[in-house]
C-alpha cells in the first residue's frame, strides 16, 4: 500500500498546487491497489518514464508556441501573459493509459 499511499500524498499537494486533477489522484491512488505488489515498481517506472517524455513534449510545445509571450514577459516582468501560458492542469489520465499498455506489453508473461 505504500505507492497508494504516496500518490495520495503527492496527489493532494499537485491539486492543491493546480497541477492535478483530483480525479486523477483518486485513479492513480486506486490504480495502484489493482497492480500486483511484486510489479508495482516496474508500473511506477513505466508512469514516471510516459510523464517525463509527454510532459516535456508539452512543456517544449507550449514555449515554442508561447514564445511571444515569454519574450514580453522577461522585457517587462508582467506575469499575467505568462501565467496564462503555464496555467493549465496537466491530464493525467491518458499518461496513465499509455504506461499502462507498456507495462503490460512489457509483463505480459509475468501477469499470465
Amino acid at each position: 500500500f505504500i505507492f497508494s499511499l504516496v500518490f495520495l500524498g503527492v496527489g493532494i499537494v499537485l491539486y492543491a498546487l493546480k497541477i492535478m486533477g483530483p480525479g486523477d489522484t483518486k485513479f492513480l491512488f486506486s490504480f495502484f491497489l489493482l497492480v500486483p505488489i511484486a510489479l508495482q515498481d516496474d508500473f511506477f517506472f513505466c508512469l514516471a518514464f510516459v510523464t517525463i517524455v509527454v510532459g516535456l513534449s508539452m512543456l517544449m510545445t507550449n514555449l515554442i508556441e508561447n514564445r511571444a509571450k515569454l519574450f514580453y514577459f522577461f522585457k517587462t516582468g508582467d506575469f499575467f501573459p505568462l501565467k496564462q501560458t503555464f496555467g493549465k492542469k496537466f491530464p493525467f489520465a491518458p499518461l496513465i493509459f499509455i504506461s499502462w499498455m507498456w507495462f503490460g506489453w512489457r509483463n505480459i508473461g509475468a501477469i499470465q
